[in-house]
């Protein structure tokens, strides 16, 4: 039976001639499975078939491209400018319909936000790939390619593309079209004062500027015909400096809505604000919904609520119900568990496992040309090869250490049906996740991803020995036919803050035990370690000071990072990046480091604590035995984080 409280998620809803038999969509998100062709492929099948049984009711194919030659933005995604593409979308929807769901396309043309020759071009290399198009020659700050603008006869030329490829869907047997005119792409580009810079007929007026997205929602509902469902995604704000102001997208989307849109899937954002894009771990689900609620306002037109709802969806609940918005759009919560819909609905929230919002999945993977995996979701993009069925023998198996690459490996050689034995040193299982709950911005998500591991463990049977240090020479007694150590990394302070500082507490010393640094701090190496302590310390009221004689958070993906400096600085930490430790002494109980700069010069700098951050060395030396031994996590690959350790877990006993 249904929570009562999630009861306004699972009501019917009916676009035009159209019936959802739920609230809850999958937005579109780029995955670099389709094949080189941009053909439908088994991974991709696979993956799309395993969220539609998931539960939602209408699942949106990724950003489809209407123009591969110029449009494609980079990589692989599914194509639609051709009708060869349209037994593979069919295949795909006919898949979709036999689960229950609703099957979507989101027509796209990438514009100056494609990258395929500007990864070329900051590399030397010589191409003859064309020049991006837009509105103008407009530069993006994160592609770094210069525009060309199009021709009029382009522009004629590209409204009849997105005709086609919305003509194709249709004889696809796509149930839904969504009309991509956000987060800075070609449609947005025409529209934004940032980036539309014309004189002609397509510039300049708020009409003008409108006109090319007007005439392609225009040509395709001409073509689709009047009972056809459409949904336009665009950016209600932009959020970058002299874009598109709200009260402009309100007004366009008022005029879309006369032009035959039935649905607004509103975000913000573009890739120069891409925090709006992927909002991070520490801001609030449902962010961005008074946005959909304005559009709503002032169109009378359904939307689609966006913002890490799927991951709180008791609040979603709240938000439809109390008419804020429609329908209710879920992303990367979708990556982490395709049964997010189901497992709630039976009323099993607790075994969702949690996304935690760190949009590796997009930056550490999409972005650097690499097939979308996420960092919690090992399964993501393997669901083909059937990776945990049954094993076909039981095992035995005994995993040393209990942090992330330990939790994972216990939980899926149980899936397969092995006899596990978890062992670790420490009284409680986590390893080094629990180091980073301590940090406000990130702890709901990082103590959540913890408890669903906890549970599982639970609930396989794993049986669990905390407090319990193994050393090479017992590994015997353990009678076991595998064993995987993921005991984690050696942390050791660099050498030369050694020699210099002396003996030193250290960033693990702050996150297990934060009180115990009242006063004044500086942190001395900007790790992620040393960034989640300087973070803590500020957080608990200390005057914290982080220091690095590089930059801050290298080994950390650009959007995180981004966020973890914001949330450190905001907190009141002191950042000094590019200075060197040269000298340390005391003034009565404090301490007194002279550090010496690029930039500005020597800087002295006075605390009660002065704490190093600890980095990672390999640990296999420390297990030379002569059983045949696979380690797990960063005790073999010490500059592995999180993702290195699930992958790592996950794989160790699943099939191929």
């Amino acid at each position: 039976m249904t929570p009562t409280k999630l009861e306004p998620l699972f009501e019917p809803f009916s676009i035009r001639n159209l019936t959802l038999k739920n609230r809850l969509v999958q937005t579109s998100m780029y995955s670099w499975y389709a094949t080189s062709e941009g053909e439908v492929s088994d991974r991709h099948m696979a993956y799309m078939v395993r969220r539609a049984r998931g539960g939602a009711g209408l699942i949106m194919v990724e950003n489809t491209c209407i123009d591969w030659a110029t449009g494609r933005g980079s990589g692989m995604p599914i194509r639609i400018d051709e009708d060869r593409f349209i037994p593979g979308l069919n295949d795909l929807a006919n898949a979709l319909h036999r689960e229950g769901a609703k099957i979507g396309v989101q027509l796209y043309h990438a514009g100056r936000q494609s990258d395929a020759r500007a990864r070329l071009v900051k590399a030397g290399i010589a191409t003859d790939e064309p020049a991006p198009l837009s509105a103008s020659d407009v530069t993006s700050t994160a592609i770094g390619d210069q525009p060309r603008p199009m021709l009029v006869s382009e522009i004629d030329d590209m409204v009849e593309k997105f005709a086609a490829a919305a003509l194709r869907a249709v004889n696809a047997g796509i149930d839904v079209i969504e009309v991509h005119a956000v987060h800075g792409y070609l449609l947005t580009q025409f529209f934004s004062p940032q980036t539309n810079h014309r004189d002609d007929e397509y510039g300049g007026s708020l009409e003008n500027r409108a006109r090319f997205l007007r005439r392609v929602v225009r040509r395709v509902r001409e073509v689709v015909g009047p009972d056809y469902p459409l949904i336009c995604r665009f950016s209600a704000d932009e959020r970058v400096p002299g874009g598109a102001s709200i009260e402009d997208n309100l007004q366009l989307a008022r005029w879309l809505a006369e032009d035959g849109i039935d649905v607004f899937n509103v975000s913000a954002g573009t890739y120069e604000a891409r925090q709006w894009i992927y909002v991070p771990a520490g801001v609030e689900p449902g962010v961005l919904v008074p946005l959909a609620t304005a559009v709503r306002e002032a169109t009378g037109k359904p939307v689609i609520g966006i913002s890490r709802l799927g991951m709180d969806l008791p609040k979603a609940a709240e938000f439809v119900a109390s008419g804020a918005i429609d329908l209710v759009g879920m992303g990367r919560s979708q990556l982490a568990d395709p049964d997010t819909v189901a497992k709630n609905r039976a009323g099993r929230a607790d075994d969702v496992r949690p996304c935690i919002a760190c949009a590796e999945c997009a930056r550490e993977f999409i972005a650097k040309q690499k097939r979308m995996q996420c960092v919690v979701n090992p399964e993501l993009g393997y669901e083909f090869r059937g990776t945990m069925r049954p094993a076909p023998v039981s095992q035995r198996i005994v995993v040393i250490g209990a942090g992330p690459a330990g939790m994972e490996a216990a939980r899926s050689a149980a899936i397969r049906g092995h006899d596990v034995v978890l062992v670790e040193a420490e009284p409680e299982i986590g390893g080094q996740l629990r180091h980073s709950l301590l940090p406000r911005f990130h702890r709901q998500e990082m103590t959540s991803l913890l408890n669903w591991w906890k549970r599982e463990l639970d609930r396989l049977k794993v049986e669990i020995r905390v407090g319990t240090r193994v050393r090479a020479e017992m590994l015997n007694d353990f009678a076991a036919d595998q064993i995987m150590v993921a005991s984690g990394a050696l942390w050791q302070p660099p050498a030369h803050l050694v020699e210099l500082l002396g003996d030193r507490p250290t960033s693990h010393d702050v996150l297990l035990d934060v009180a115990a640094f009242a006063g004044s701090a500086v942190v001395i190496g900007g790790t992620e370690a040393g960034l989640n302590a300087a973070l803590a310390l500020a957080e608990a009221g200390t005057e914290t000071t982080l220091v690095d004689d590089a930059t801050i958070g290298p080994e950390i993906s650009d959007l995180m990072r981004n966020e973890m400096l914001h949330q450190a600085r905001e907190a009141g930490v002191r950042i000094i990046e590019n200075a060197a430790v040269v000298s340390a002494g005391r003034e009565g109980a404090r301490s007194v480091l002279g550090l010496r700069t690029a930039d500005t010069g020597d800087i002295t700098v006075t605390v009660d604590h002065a704490i190093v951050s600890l980095k990672p060395t390999s640990a296999v030396s420390e297990w030379n035995a002569e059983q045949d031994l696979r380690f797990l996590g960063t005790v073999a690959t010490p500059a592995g984080r999180l993702y290195q350790a699930t992958q790592d877990g996950f794989w160790a006993t699943a099939e191929y």
